[in-house]
């Protein structure tokens, strides 16, 4: 993969999905995007319909007067409402969690079998269940890790954004800053994540590291190929960015459009999403091997699972030097 970078990376991608065991990732795909349209479809259908009926009741306690006795019943309604739509959310959150975890890890060793002589023979999905089911547990530690760094990453960038705004009253003023302040933090976020996806291949494929331990040997690992990984994540996230922003937009604006309609614009964004999610784990396999072998590390097998063995290095010294 010596070929411009990040473009080597992606012409190796292709290669895993050509290989022997690309039926398997196409079925991986399948199941994803299945159970993912799946908890999106009711998801919309499901709170398509409370987030009218909150919106019916606050129209009729403005037009009744919040002192009509009426009026208390309606907001004991809503926020009882409120509440549901919260846990639907929620379950719809911890759901997609789960199956991009399974998404995640099932898709790299897969892809892991690319650079194992066992690719030349095919993998079961029933040996892929069993893998996965022994080594869930590593990679859920790591993410568990990761969102509290972004909870802390946006939370300070929210915060920044809450300070300036008692000093500033310019509302136009306000709103380059908030965007501004959005861009840096989106690059942060991206060049960072760099660290947190090699982190996340690392605690499947390498049963020595989790959490801390797997985000610390990702952050050295990758230090020769960060830029290589920022650049994919740009290519990722504009291509999400330009199908997820209008989708967004619409679904804030829910009289726009039509329950039919939502569902079948979220079924191509969810389909294209889970295309992008999983090639993107691809992606970040075959930069983790890459990060392996510029450090010197030869891959060897022993019992079906990824070891390595460092090669020895050979100083070069002035007498070699022609």
């Amino acid at each position: 993969m010596e070929l411009f970078g990040f473009v080597g990376i992606l012409r190796e991608t292709f290669r895993i999905l050509l290989s022997k065991n690309g039926k398997l990732i196409a079925v991986i795909t399948f199941i994803s995007m299945f159970f993912s349209l799946l908890f999106s479809i009711g998801h919309i259908l499901f709170t398509v319909r409370l987030k009218e009926d909150i919106i019916e009741k606050g129209v009729l306690i403005m037009l009744s007067g919040p002192m009509d006795p009426e009026s208390a019943d309606l907001i004991t309604f809503i926020g009882k409402d409120i509440g549901i739509l919260l846990l639907v959310s929620w379950a719809f959150f911890i759901s997609n969690i789960i199956l991009s975890v399974f998404t995640m890890v099932s898709t790299t060793f897969v892809s892991a079998r690319f650079y194992q002589e066992k690719e030349k023979t095919s993998f079961s999905f029933k040996e892929l269940l069993l893998k996965v089911n022994g080594s869930i547990f590593r990679p859920t530690l790591t993410l568990f890790y990761i969102l509290l760094m972004c909870i802390g990453l946006f939370s300070l960038a929210f915060s920044l954004l809450v300070l300036l705004s008692l000093f500033i009253d310019l509302f136009t003023t306000l709103k380059a800053i908030a965007i501004a302040t959005s861009i840096i933090v989106l690059t942060i976020w991206l060049y960072l994540s760099v660290v947190f996806r090699l982190a996340m291949v690392i605690s499947v494929l390498d049963e020595r590291f989790s959490g801390i331990q797997a985000l610390g040997k990702a952050g050295g690992l990758v230090k020769k190929k960060r830029l290589d990984g920022f650049v994919l994540n740009l290519l990722f996230a504009a291509a999400l960015i330009a199908v997820d922003v209008p989708y967004i937009r619409m679904r804030i604006d829910i009289q726009s459009a039509s329950v039919v309609i939502q569902v079948i614009i979220g079924a191509i964004v969810v389909v294209f999403s889970e295309f992008v999610a999983v090639f993107e784990h691809m992606s970040y396999t075959a930069l983790y091997f890459e990060c392996k072998r510029i450090h010197g590390e030869e891959i060897i097998e022993l019992q079906g699972n990824l070891e390595y063995k460092k090669l020895p290095s050979m100083a070069i010294t002035a007498e070699d030097l022609p």
